[in-house]
């Protein structure tokens, strides 16, 4: 099927016209859409006209720079730089090496700028307008992405780690009004869920071990869980994990990204661990919300830290002796 080539177009002082511009931002959001596909001439053409409009202060405007009242420059100068930015971020996921770097480099001077107004909208729509820009970046992969480029721009991390901040306080709060009294408890309880990870942890960091404390004080528990496809061992004062036949029972946590980068640490991510995304099957929610249709327990995806080094000679931990006490 053919698609239409996305066409960008800045506006000039003299120039201005708000439906073809309001057409515009329609047309990134649909973009934002697509499927990364660097064989798809149209895509391919469309992140090309993405790089090369990027203005020289690293904003992706709809208009000049000239002075335009609050509510249009966050309308045609901050959204579109969202969302270019969200394109971006996603086919720099795809491949880094896009466009011979072209990508990268105009994606780290976007999200700079993503960091002027918190991503808030103007005035009473402030938080609508907030909720819709971190759903952009969230349809980016935003999460998997500071997760692994944190450094890209430390601006745009800091603030989205204050976002999800504020958003958790939110929901423990149950404040989930705007500015008119209107409610958006759904969507700021979803994306407090999208803005944190889910770990499942079944060693030194359970409840009441040796790293609990250290580590995950303060984090959500959501229940406890069984691991399906790894075999447990003991390697001497912690325990491993590893792709197998048996089962392995631990808890469930939500973390931020910086608690995230701390377990990395702890673990030794990429050297003596790794961290994978797997699918556990939940033994008890605490969060009753999490439970299944019927009332019982669902299943989640959640990280989870896979031992690299042999398992040879060590003693296997079976199930019934689970969770690991050390």
């Amino acid at each position: 099927m053919l698609r239409n080539v996305l066409k960008l177009e800045r506006r000039t002082e003299g120039n201005v016209d708000t439906k073809e511009m309001l057409n515009t931002v329609r047309d990134l959001e649909g973009f934002l859409h697509w499927a990364p596909d660097a064989s798809d001439p149209a895509w391919m053409a469309g992140i090309r006209s993405i790089v090369e409009f990027q203005r020289e202060d690293g904003f992706f405007a709809l208009l000049e720079d000239f002075w335009v009242p609050s509510d249009a420059r966050v309308d045609f100068i901050y959204i579109p730089t969202y969302l270019c930015s969200a394109v971006l971020m996603k086919a720099y996921r795809t491949d880094p090496g896009l466009l011979e770097g072209a990508v990268g480099r105009a994606l780290a001077r976007g999200l700079d700028c993503c960091t002027g107004r918190g991503l808030s909208g103007h005035g009473y729509e402030g938080l609508r307008e907030q909720i819709r820009a971190v759903d952009f970046f969230l349809t980016a992969g935003v999460m998997d992405f500071l997760s692994d480029h944190p450094d890209m721009s430390r601006k745009f991390t800091e603030m989205f780690d204050r976002i999800g901040g504020q958003f958790a306080m939110m929901v423990r709060k149950e404040n989930f009004r705007g500015a008119w009294g209107e409610d958006y408890g759904e969507d700021i309880r979803r994306i407090d869920e999208a803005l944190h990870y889910t770990v499942f942890v079944y060693g030194t960091l359970l409840r009441g071990r040796s790293n609990h404390l250290g580590y995950l004080r303060g984090c959500p528990c959501i229940g406890r869980g069984i691991l399906e496809g790894f075999d447990m061992y003991d390697v001497g004062s912690f325990p491993a994990i590893v792709p197998g036949e048996g089962r392995v029972r631990g808890e469930l946590y939500r973390v931020n990204r910086r608690t995230l980068e701390r377990l990395d640490m702890l673990e030794g991510n990429g050297s003596l661990y790794v961290r994978r995304r797997v699918r556990v099957a939940a033994e008890a929610y605490t969060d009753k919300s999490r439970c299944g249709d019927d009332g019982g327990a669902a299943a989640c995806y959640a990280i989870v830290y896979e031992y690299l080094c042999g398992v040879e000679g060590l003693r296997e931990i079976p199930f019934e002796q689970q969770p690991y006490r050390d």
